[in-house]
C-alpha cells in the first residue's frame, strides 16, 4: 500500500537522486577548476625569460636604495648595521658574555622581519607588478617608527632593532621574487654571483664559447650601484637632518608599496 499510494523514488523526478545528472556535476567540477585555475598565482617566470627586464631592474635598484641609505644613517647616526648582519655575527661572538646582547637583537629583530614576510606569503612581484605591497608598506612604516623613536627619545636599544627589522622584512619579500631570490639589503650575494658569471665569460671569451646569459650580473650591478647611492644620499640628506635622514626612504618606499608607481603608469596608458 505505501508503494501503491507514494509510489517509488524513481517515479518521483523531484526526488534527490534523480537530480544526481553527471552532466551537472561535470559541469560544476569544471566551473571549480577553472575558478581556481583563475585565481591562481601566475607560474614562476625566469629571469632571462622575462620580458620586463626593465622593471625588475628599476624594482631591485630601487629597494637596493633605499636599503643603502637606511643603513647608511644607521651607521652615521648610531654606530651599527642594520641591512647585513655577517659583522654583527661577528661582534656578537668576539663579546659574548661582555656587550653581544645589543648584536643578537638586531639579528632577532632582523629574523622576525623575514619571517612576518614568510608567514603573511608576501607577494613578492607586487612591486615590480605595479600593485599594493603590505609587507614592503609594513617596512617603511618601521623605518619611519625607528627614525622618530631616535629623534625623541634617543634610544638606540629600540630604533636600531626596528631599522633591523624593517631591512628583514624588506629582504623576506623581496626573497619571494619569483624571478629569482633577490636580496636588496645586502650585496655579498650579488657580488659573489657577478663574480661567478664573469669568470665564467672571461672562459667563454678565451675558448671561443658562447657567453652565459648575461641579465643576471646586469641585475646584480644595478643593485650594487643602487645601495651605493643610497649610502652617498644618506651622507648628504644626513648633514642636515640628522637621523630624520631615515624618513626619505621611509615616504619612497611607502608610496612605492601603495602601488603609485603602477596607478600613474595605469593613467598614463588611459591618456
Amino acid at each position: 500500500l505505501k508503494h501503491f499510494c507514494f509510489g517509488s523514488s524513481a517515479a518521483h523526478p523531484s526526488h534527490p537522486s534523480s537530480l544526481r545528472d553527471p552532466r551537472v556535476a561535470a559541469s560544476g567540477v569544471l566551473r571549480r577548476e577553472m575558478a581556481e585555475k583563475r585565481d591562481a598565482p601566475p607560474a614562476p617566470v625566469a629571469l632571462d625569460q622575462r620580458t620586463d627586464f626593465g622593471r625588475v631592474c628599476f624594482g631591485a635598484g630601487f629597494l637596493s636604495f633605499i636599503s643603502g641609505m637606511v643603513n647608511a644613517v644607521a651607521i652615521l647616526e648610531l654606530s651599527s648595521t642594520v641591512a647585513h648582519h655577517t659583522g654583527n655575527m661577528s661582534h656578537f661572538g668576539r663579546l659574548l658574555g661582555e656587550d653581544a646582547t645589543r648584536f643578537l637583537a638586531l639579528m632577532v629583530a632582523f629574523m622576525l622581519g623575514a619571517g612576518v614576510a614568510g608567514y603573511h606569503e608576501a607577494d613578492g612581484d607586487a612591486l615590480i607588478a605595479g600593485r599594493f605591497s603590505g609587507g614592503l608598506l609594513g617596512s617603511a612604516a618601521a623605518i619611519g617608527a625607528g627614525a622618530l623613536v631616535q629623534k625623541a627619545l634617543g634610544a638606540p636599544s629600540l630604533a636600531l632593532p626596528l631599522l633591523a627589522f624593517s631591512q628583514g622584512l624588506q629582504n623576506g619579500v623581496t626573497s619571494r621574487f619569483s624571478g629569482l631570490p633577490l636580496r636588496t639589503t645586502h650585496m655579498t650575494g650579488s657580488l659573489t654571483d657577478a663574480g661567478l658569471i664573469f669568470g665564467q665569460c672571461v672562459k667563454a671569451l678565451r675558448n671561443n664559447k658562447p657567453l652565459p646569459p648575461l641579465r643576471k650580473p646586469v641585475l646584480f650591478l644595478v643593485c650594487i650601484a643602487c645601495f651605493a647611492g643610497g649610502g652617498v644620499s644618506a651622507k648628504l640628506t644626513r648633514r642636515a637632518v640628522g637621523i630624520l635622514a631615515a624618513l626619505v626612504p621611509a615616504g619612497l618606499l611607502a608610496a612605492a608599496a601603495a602601488g603609485l608607481p603602477g596607478a600613474l603608469g595605469s593613467r598614463e596608458k588611459a591618456a
